[in-house]
Order: structure tokens, then sequence, then C-alpha cells
């Protein structure tokens, strides 16, 4: 089965923080798509970063791995990374290789960008 082509748009947000929205098949053959959009993400993106994942038809280790990428990215400028949107295949993927404890994630991107600007 072809992969869904990735997208990643990123939006700056009216509360100053960075919303990147992903969607499509996140995993070997689309990973650079993901991590260019995150190395071009500006050096301090105010109060934070929200991935919104809603989007992600399919991850593998690759797309998890990337997701770790980010956090280590946005965190080496202290800027906080958060998840908002999995669907429950992905949830249990986070979950089950203990990313649940790395990444806080919200059910809506009006949560996270809430929790980031409080």
């Amino acid at each position: 089965m072809p992969d869904t082509p990735l997208t990643v748009t990123t939006h700056p947000h009216e509360a100053g923080l960075v919303l990147l929205h992903v969607a499509g098949d996140l995993d070997f053959h689309t990973a650079g798509s993901f991590r260019r959009a995150i190395e071009d993400l500006p050096e301090s993106p105010g109060p934070g970063v929200v991935i919104d994942l809603s989007g992600v038809t399919y991850c593998d280790s690759t797309g998890l791995t990337m997701l770790v990428r980010a956090y280590h990215h946005t965190r080496s400028s202290g800027t906080p990374l958060v998840l908002t949107g999995p669907d429950d295949n992905l949830t249990r993927m986070l979950s089950i290789v203990g990313l649940d404890r790395l990444f806080t994630v919200f059910d809506t991107q009006e949560a996270a960008v809430a929790a980031l600007t409080a």
C-alpha cells in the first residue's frame, strides 16, 4: 500500500506560539518532510510548539523517532512542545513505547494552546 503523502503546515498563533499541523503518513518514507519543518522552526517560538497529529493516518517507529527529535530540538532552546489530536492507534503506540511519559498530549488544539499560554 503506498504512503499517504505527508504535509506539515506551520502556523504562527496569535498567542505567540507555533502550531504544526501534520497530515498523512509519518513514516520512514516521509520523515524528511517532518524533520525539515522542525529544523525550520523559529529559534524562539514563543511560549511553545503544538504539534497537531489529528491528520496523521499512519505512524511507524521512524515517525516516533521524529517526534522525539522534535521534542529535543525545542527543549534545547527551553521551549515546551506538546502534542494534540493523536488517534487511538497513535496514542496506544506512544503508551507502549513509554513516550506518553515524555510528551504532554491534549485532545484538542485549543486545550494545548490554553495550557501553554496560561
